[in-house]
């Protein structure tokens, strides 16, 4: 009778399987996953004590849709030749090319009137525009304080002529600047910051609540 074939010995750097499987479960019952998301808010990855809240990619449902952009002149005198005999023959670029050649040809009076027909369309769009940038900086996560110095010292051209060429060198030296400014000073900037920091949990309270932004800048005018 022929001897049985034993098993191969696992070599001295491989570990069995079941150690191996064992030890991920170990680790996976000492750090459980956090939540992902908490009503559209994303939680601290470690999810313990209580949630950090920041936002999330979902802060896109919070905000209006981006405007389409507005039809300048020549894109009206496109659409209204689309609508000609001589637009319909033609389709894709070469009824844009032929567009473009009847646009070059025109009266500047028959411009203008293109013009001024697109201007409300345009102011729309710039209000609607400014509309939406004002509400993506109210879910941006507001500036410390030396973030508002940096911003500051930026915005005044003198402050910013008289120091150094180049963004890097710049920098460097707004930081130096900081680091040798009175405590005093330094808590104008701070209080500021802090000021702004409370805001922004006050509406990212709200909106846990369930609340529209536009429902909360609502409430914050009465």
């Amino acid at each position: 009778m022929a001897p049985k074939r034993q098993a191969p010995k696992p070599k001295k750097h491989e570990k069995p399987i079941k150690a191996k499987l064992g030890k991920n479960k170990a680790r996976q019952a000492r750090c459980p996953k956090a939540p992902a998301k908490l009503n559209g808010l994303r939680t601290s990855k470690t999810g313990s004590k209580a949630p950090k809240l920041t936002l999330t990619a979902t802060k896109k449902a919070l905000l209006p849709p981006r405007p389409k952009n507005a039809p300048h002149a020549f894109a009206l005198f496109v659409q209204e030749f689309a609508q000609t005999e001589r637009g319909k023959q033609q389709h894709g670029p070469d009824r844009i090319d032929a567009a473009a050649r009847e646009w070059k040809n025109m009266e500047l009076e028959e411009k203008k009137a293109y013009t001024q027909r697109a201007v409300p369309a345009q102011e729309d769009f710039r209000e609607k525009f400014e509309l939406l940038k004002a509400k993506r900086q109210l879910l941006a996560k507001p500036p410390n304080g030396f973030a508002l110095f940096v911003r500051a010292v930026y915005n005044d051209k003198a402050a910013r002529s008289a120091g150094p060429k180049g963004f890097t060198n710049m920098t460097n030296h707004i930081a130096e600047q900081w680091k040798k400014m009175s405590d005093e000073l330094k808590a104008n900037y701070n209080d500021q910051a802090q000021q702004l920091q409370e805001a922004y949990k006050e509406m990212l309270g709200a909106i846990k609540e369930g609340k529209t932004l536009d429902e909360f800048l609502e409430e914050q005018e009465q």
